[in-house]
C-alpha cells in the first residue's frame, strides 16, 4: 500500500518511498550508499543500489552520468527508456563511436518518441550532412546492421564513425553526404564498413533548447 504522501507516484516499495525522501535532501549528493542505507533502515548498500536502479527504471529518478547527481523527477515519466549517448559521430573528417565511448544516458518516453532498448543517441560534428544534420545535433538511431538505399545511417568506416546516406551499388556501398562540398565515399561491408544503426530522428540544439525533428 502506497502512502498518501506518495500517492501521485503510484505503487512503490516502502523502501523506495523512503529512498525518494532521502534523495530529495540537498546533502544527499555527498552521501555514500552505506550512509543512505542507514537512513532508510536497510543493512546492505547493495539493497540501496538495487532500489535506485528500480526507481530509475520506473521513471522516478534520473542519474546524470557526468555529474553523478541523482535527481528526483517532479512527475514520474511513464514508459521511460534510458538511451546511451555516445561520443561524437563525424559528419566530415575524423570522429569515433564505440561502446566504450558512452558519455551519458538520456531518458525518453518510449511511446512518445518510438524508441526501444536498442535505440541510441550520438552527437554529430562537422557540416557534411548540413542542412539535414547540423554540428551539435543529437542523432537518434536504432541499432541494426541492415539498411535500405536512401537511409541515413551511423556507420563505422575505416575505424571512424560517420553519419551518411546509404546506397548499395553492386558489391560496394556508397556513403553520400548531403553537403555537396563533400565527395561520396565507396566502401565494402564487413571489410572497411560496419553499419551501427539507422537514423530515426534528430534532437536539434537551438538556443539551448532540444527539439526532435
Amino acid at each position: 500500500m502506497t502512502s498518501g504522501k506518495h500517492a501521485m507516484l503510484g505503487r512503490l516499495h516502502p523502501t523506495q518511498e523512503k529512498l525518494i525522501d532521502v534523495l530529495k535532501e540537498p546533502e544527499s549528493d555527498s552521501w555514500g550508499l552505506r550512509e543512505i542505507a542507514e537512513k532508510i533502515g536497510v543493512k546492505s548498500p547493495n539493497t540501496v543500489s538495487h532500489h535506485i536502479n528500480q526507481l530509475e527504471k520506473k521513471g522516478y529518478i534520473f542519474r546524470d552520468n557526468i555529474s553523478k547527481r541523482i535527481n528526483v523527477l517532479k512527475n514520474p515519466v511513464k514508459d521511460i527508456v534510458f538511451l546511451n549517448v555516445y561520443g561524437m559521430a563525424e559528419c566530415g573528417l575524423g570522429g569515433y563511436f564505440n561502446d566504450d565511448n558512452i558519455l551519458d544516458r538520456v531518458p525518453l518516453p518510449s511511446k512518445t518518441f518510438k524508441v526501444t532498448q536498442s535505440s541510441f543517441l550520438v552527437e554529430a560534428v562537422g557540416d557534411s550532412m548540413s542542412p539535414i544534420i547540423e554540428e551539435g545535433d543529437m542523432v537518434l538511431a536504432d541499432k541494426t546492421n541492415l539498411a535500405n538505399n536512401g537511409d541515413l545511417v551511423v556507420v563505422i568506416h575505416n575505424d571512424t564513425a560517420k553519419i551518411k546516406k546509404f546506397f548499395k551499388k553492386a558489391k560496394s556501398v556508397i556513403l553520400q553526404s548531403v553537403n555537396p562540398a563533400y565527395p561520396p565515399l565507396s566502401a565494402y561491408i564487413n571489410d572497411d564498413l560496419e553499419i551501427a544503426g539507422v537514423v530515426t530522428g534528430i534532437v536539434r540544439k537551438f538556443e539551448n533548447r532540444g527539439a526532435l525533428v
